[in-house]
């Protein structure tokens, strides 16, 4: 038996709990240096052996991610070589009971198309947060299912914090129920079942015999990076745009907008994608900005989106809609020369917002900045708070990284849509003079 044959079969305590779990999805780690690869890799192999004629799917975002060293399909491989069949053509194993495990990668935007019609008894993500997109990995899912009554159809993952799809994961696992314990929930007429199990560089015991200084470099990095890599955090991780974000600041409950402040909204579209609109508010004496209502939905047409945005500030005053600038071209889900016409159609009369990313995210990063002395203690709070009840807002803004490529800009990959709608509102602010509407000058009866 070789030595990766021995830690397949030898599982350390946290990876012996993801090996043993029950639940519909759960996704293991946190900390680098967990174990991870090695535990999906054991799920994988002992599930194929013991379920003869079933068939296992491990995803990663590219291909390269697959098969550089270390990775899943070079360290399948060091297990499987003469034990399974290996296709470099199809990038998969066949067994000798005549199960089959396939590595895939969902690189381009319809990648996950490759996998409609398909049935897996297992789907395994390594390193989820590199995904940057919920409804693809739900779709994925949904061929997750088993044709033998003794296998129940099971969704593995792996990860560290950080990355374009850090704040979806953090919402689906992390925050969902105390780390370790299950969360259960109803869909579609039935029980589903979620689990989160941290591991840490402490837990892969195996690993740090073989590399013993591991945890001291992982110590030695950056605040930000060491809280993620080595103490597992979700609050803080390497390439966070809004580092200083903290719900207790910027975050509040909902209160009487006073009649004298003034409104005013800002769009970001979408159909396919979620189409987002925020409103803001702000005194005459402009000594704070507040968010305090969202709408956030996919597969609204423009004339819906206008119709609720309308509706949703009837009574209001609202001073002026500011709008993604793409609104104002032709599409294909539009039934007039484009979105912005529909909005008009419909009530909504939109104005062209300030499209400068850098000016954009300078803005939003001023007004939430805040000061405090040594002890704590908040010398200069945020300009810009957001009610309780913006969800979405509150979820996304902290979750988002930097870009790759254009690393001073907010990685595009990511969920950005109320990201880019608080910069076209407040870009709105930023450039304008200040004039409580008239009431002849309201669009519409908003």
């Amino acid at each position: 038996m070789t030595v990766a044959e021995a830690e397949v079969r030898r599982p350390q305590p946290k990876q012996a709990r993801f090996l043993s779990s029950t639940e519909d999805e759960v996704l293991y780690g946190g900390a680098a240096f967990g174990g991870k690869t090695e535990a999906l890799l054991m799920h994988e192999i002992r599930r194929r052996e013991k379920y003869p004629g079933s068939a296992g799917l491990m995803l990663r975002r590219t291909f390269q991610d697959l098969n550089k060293e270390g990775a899943l399909i070079p360290r399948s491989k060091e297990i499987l070589w003469g034990r399974a069949h290996w296709s470099e053509q199809y990038h998969k194993w066949t067994y000798p009971n005549g199960s089959v495990t396939q590595f895939g990668y969902l690189q381009n935007p319809d990648d996950h198309l490759h996998y409609q019609g398909t049935i897996w008894e297992d789907i395994k993500w390594e390193e989820l947060t590199q995904f940057s997109n919920e409804q693809r990995y739900e779709y994925v899912n949904t061929f997750c299912r088993s044709r033998f009554a003794e296998c129940k159809p099971l969704v593995r993952a792996t990860t560290n914090p950080g990355g374009p799809g850090h704040g979806w994961v953090k919402s689906r696992f992390i925050d969902i129920a105390p780390w370790g314990e299950t969360y259960t929930y109803e869909a579609g007429g039935g029980v589903k079942t979620r689990l989160f199990i941290p591991a840490r560089a402490e837990d892969n015991v195996i690993g740090l015999e073989r590399d013993p200084e591991y945890v001291n470099r992982l110590q030695a990095l950056p605040e930000a990076l060491r809280l993620a890599l080595w103490e597992g955090s979700w609050d803080s991780f390497e390439g966070q745009v809004f580092a200083n974000w903290r719900r207790d600041l910027h975050v509040c409950e909902p209160f009487a907008i006073p009649a004298n402040w003034t409104r005013w909204t800002g769009t970001d579209y979408g159909f396919a994608a979620p189409f987002c609109c925020l409103w803001f508010a702000r005194p005459p004496d402009k000594s704070r900005l507040v968010i305090y209502r969202e709408l956030y939905a996919t597969g609204w047409r423009a004339r819906e989106q206008a119709l609720r945005i309308k509706d949703a500030s009837k009574g209001e005053g609202i001073w002026t809609h500011a709008a993604d600038p793409s609104m104002w071209q032709q599409r294909r889900e539009t039934v007039g020369n484009s979105i912005a016409d529909e909005y008009a159609e419909a009530g909504v009369i939109l104005k062209k917002a300030n499209n400068d990313r850098m000016a954009g995210l300078e803005v939003l990063r001023q007004a939430l900045d805040w000061r405090a002395l040594p002890g704590g203690r908040v010398l200069k709070p945020p300009l810009l708070q957001a009610f309780s009840t913006c969800f979405n807002f509150i979820r996304t803004i902290p979750a988002l990284p930097y870009d790759p490529i254009k690393v001073e800009d907010v990685d595009t990959d990511a969920e950005d849509h109320p990201y880019d709608a608080a910069r076209y509102g407040l870009m709105a602010a930023a450039v304008q003079e200040w004039k409580r509407p008239e009431p002849e000058e309201v669009y519409g009866d908003v």
